[in-house]
């Protein structure tokens, strides 16, 4: 998991820098494939908030909202 987090952070300020100017669905998409790996170790919280980040990234993102629909339903 610890290799996971460091290879998304740098992916994020990698393509956060070079694509300033719009928004990157590959970045809302690491993001999602993220929350995929969270749910499958029922870690709904940080599949959330990954979620999230993504949402944050694209806003018509419809992968987000999905896995954050399938982790806040699994969450209880």
């Amino acid at each position: 998991m610890q290799y996971y987090t460091e290879a998304i952070s740098k992916k994020e300020h990698e393509i956060y820098y070079s694509n300033r100017k719009s928004a990157s669905p590959s970045l809302a998409d690491i993001h999602t494939v993220g929350a995929q790996v969270y749910i499958d170790l029922k870690r709904f919280e940080e599949a959330i908030e990954d979620c999230d980040k993504a949402i944050a990234v694209n806003k018509v993102w419809l992968k987000a909202y999905i896995r954050k629909a399938i982790a806040h339903r699994e969450s209880f």
